[in-house]
């Protein structure tokens, strides 16, 4: 997503930032450290130097209680959690989000996906504890901001899902998936590979679940196949020497 030239009109104004130095900032997309290879792709020009040198004149030129503020700390740290430097993007995460919290009164979508994007750099960071707890805000936020049923909500229910994955919680991980994959087909369709990627990451979660959980023996994993065949799967063995444990 390329933002538009009155996303930043305070920097855009100002002779302190150079007009390379903003292009690239506006090229980059808020959720865009879900997609390294763009994010990198839009900073690879960029090294940290000029990163800090943007960051500092931003700070000089903006007010901190301006929700551009809030934007632009968000992109740098974008920049950072796309160069795998987690306590540089943390950071400036938290710096966007003191300031989102005083300017944003109400659910607000910029906010839901700064706390999606300050859940992630923790999650990387195996602070799972941290993580869970705000990317149950964001989720909480992005309701809020979009409704239920919106698309936004699909990428931090599939994140939330992955961390209840490692913390060992696989009913939690399911739910979530699941409606990460609803959310996904009804905006999108079901043939999108996109789309098609998830679903198959969801059978696979929910196959070793029934393996571990049930106890299903070689023969029943194998009848039970296909694309939608595990999402419909009833919790029997197939096979008569299964015994659930």
């Amino acid at each position: 997503m390329v933002q538009g030239q009155s996303d930043f009109p305070l920097l855009t104004r100002s002779r302190k930032i150079s007009p390379r130095l903003l292009h690239i900032l506006k090229t980059i997309d808020t959720a865009a450290v879900v997609k390294r290879k763009q994010t990198g792709t839009a900073s690879a020009q960029l090294d940290k130097t000029k990163l800090r040198t943007l960051q500092e004149a931003s700070e000089l030129i903006l007010e901190r209680d301006d929700p551009e503020f809030v934007m632009v700390m968000h992109r740098l740290a974008v920049v950072y959690h796309s160069w795998d430097s987690y306590d540089e993007a943390e950071t400036l995460y938290r710096r966007a989000l003191g300031t989102a919290e005083k300017v944003f009164t109400g659910p607000n979508l910029e906010l839901g996906l700064l706390l999606n994007n300050l859940a992630r750099v923790l999650y990387d960071q195996s602070k799972l504890e941290q993580a869970e707890e705000m990317y149950l805000r964001a989720l909480d936020v992005l309701q809020s901001a979009v409704g239920p049923e919106h698309p936004k909500l699909a990428t931090p229910r599939r994140n939330l899902a992955k961390l209840y994955l490692q913390q060992d919680k696989p009913e939690l991980a399911q739910r979530l998936y699941k409606g990460s994959v609803a959310l996904m087909e009804k905006a999108l369709g079901p043939d999108i590979p996109k789309v098609f990627k998830s679903r198959k990451k969801l059978n696979r979660i929910l196959k070793v679940s029934a393996i571990e959980t049930i106890g299903l023996c070689p023969m029943c994993t194998e009848v039970i196949t296909g694309i939608q065949a595990w999402e419909n799967f009833e919790g029997k063995p197939i096979h008569t020497a299964c015994k659930p444990k």
